[in-house]
């Protein structure tokens, strides 16, 4: 969902992104935003097998969580192509074995970098 505030302001509120842009130019932003990504994944064999005082992880599901939130810039080359960048931060990682009763959260956060590059035709 976006709305427009303002003629050079938007506020998008959706996934994997919600943030808000100011439009600098007709072709550059910058924004804020905060970002979401997760997924579930079939575990065949144990990562760690062998692990003490840990449970078998083979054949179970792991489901996967993250965010963060990101400075982002976009520049709009023309109609059909544009190029983004973000630097931020991943703020929280979730893991859990649900069928192992197994949940694990990760300490501290980490940096991270996106390039992006859109063609429309």
């Amino acid at each position: 969902m976006n709305w427009t505030p303002g003629p050079q302001w938007t506020v998008a509120i959706g996934i994997p992104e919600t943030g808000v842009t100011y439009r600098l130019s007709e072709s550059f932003s910058l924004g804020l935003v905060a970002t979401g990504q997760g997924g579930a994944y079939h575990v065949e064999t144990d990562p760690l097998p062998g692990k003490a005082g840990g449970p078998d992880l083979s054949r179970t599901t792991l489901d996967y969580f993250a965010y963060g939130a990101a400075l982002k810039a976009e520049w709009q080359a023309n109609q059909g192509v544009g190029v983004s960048a973000s630097v931020g931060r991943i703020l929280g990682r979730e893991f859990e074995y649900e069928s192992r009763n197994l949940k694990l959260k990760a300490d501290g956060s980490s940096l991270y970098c996106e390039l992006g590059l859109r063609v429309a035709f």
